[in-house]
């Protein structure tokens, strides 16, 4: 891997931190001299995952906390 493949990483992990991707991670990347639509796809990619997981998540939850409570 070379050093724009770990900074592409680097923005698909800090893309996860909910609005850290629009604010300060795209700049960044941009800034530093990553690609600015790999670097954009990155961090969208990142934060969509994280998006996902915690609808996911919460549903299930969700569900399980009305099932304890309406059936006991």
């Amino acid at each position: 891997m070379n050093i724009e493949d770990w900074g592409l990483l680097g923005v698909f992990i800090a893309g996860a931190i909910p609005w850290m991707e629009a604010i300060a991670v795209v700049p960044a990347g941009i800034l530093v001299g990553l690609n600015p639509v790999a670097t954009l796809i990155a961090a969208v990619v990142g934060n969509s995952i994280t998006i996902v997981l915690f609808a996911y998540f919460a549903s299930t939850i969700r569900e399980r906390l009305i099932y304890w409570r309406f059936e006991q």
